[in-house]
């Protein structure tokens, strides 16, 4: 089986650059890259998580015997539930981190200095509707969120971390979001934004391919196993968004799943075996 440190070292450059994952909301940097960031982590190679929204608009599970029970009440009140999963948040990346909360670094976008002096922003949740079946799409209702929000001068904001903590490599979902959430497609394109600031200085841009897209051409394989203890715990720890995750049985392991969870909705979803990135734009070159 490859270890951590062999599955990471390609993504990193083979160097000592630290690592930036740019996710939409609290939950997303579990959800879609998670074994990546504790297995860098795992390895004591710098990660930095920058989050860009807190998530305001989601929805809330609130079941008996978790960490969610009793909080039905923060459905609708996006500063309470943006607090809430704010700790929610923080106690994912200390379980991402084995225990240490100093092990996986984490920024909001808009607390990070834009260079050109853009005044300062509150980044919020835009919400979405669904289109169709495992299709997202902008919330009508919603004209003021991330979605919406400067493209450069979030880009900036993001160019200066990757600059800051000399980036190797910085991660994110593909263009469509990976299921068409305005907030993830816009992630998207402020991370690319920002890469093209960098011109040469830009660290590798990578693309976390959904589950769904099991034909797409994948650069690097991430294997979940060495690192599912800390996945499940930070997959617990975002109780208001993520339901029953626990390891898979033999039956799911023979299909090369290794365990399952639930989002809002109540469908099981698997933890795969591998997590799949494909590389968008060498190290040292602009999109």
């Amino acid at each position: 089986m490859t270890t951590p440190g062999d599955a990471s070292a390609p993504l990193l450059g083979g160097g000592a650059g630290a690592l930036v994952v740019v996710h939409a909301h609290p939950d997303d940097e579990t959800l879609w890259t998670g074994a990546l960031i504790a297995t860098a982590a795992a390895t004591r190679l710098p990660v930095t998580v920058v989050t860009c929204t807190r998530g305001e608009r989601g929805e809330v599970i609130a079941l008996p015997g978790t960490t969610s029970e009793g909080m039905e009440h923060l459905a609708g009140d996006g500063p309470a539930l943006a607090a809430w999963r704010e700790r929610e948040l923080a106690d994912a990346l200390t379980a991402l981190g084995s225990g240490d909360p100093a092990a996986v670094g984490h920024r909001f976008l808009d607390a990070l200095r834009d260079p050109a002096g853009s005044p300062e922003a509150r980044y919020e949740d835009s919400g979405m509707v669904w289109l169709r079946p495992g299709v997202a799409g902008p919330d009508p209702s919603v004209s003021d969120g991330f979605a919406t929000a400067d493209l450069d001068a979030a880009a900036r904001r993001l160019a200066g971390l990757l600059r800051e903590t000399g980036a190797s490599a910085v991660v994110t979902y593909e263009a469509d979001g990976g299921y068409g959430h305005p907030d993830h497609v816009r992630a998207h394109a402020v991370t690319a934004r920002a890469v093209e600031f960098l011109g040469a200085e830009a660290p590798g841009f990578w693309h976390v391919l959904s589950n769904q897209d099991d034909g797409a051409r994948a650069d690097l394989s991430v294997p979940v196993e060495p690192v599912l203890d800390a996945v499940l715990g930070a997959l617990r720890a975002h109780a208001t968004q993520i339901q029953g995750a626990v390891r898979g049985d033999d039956a799911d392991r023979e299909c090369g799943v290794l365990g399952r969870y639930a989002l809002s909705h109540g469908v099981e979803q698997p933890i795969r075996a591998c997590e799949r990135y494909a590389l968008a734009a060498p190290v040292g070159s602009a999109t």
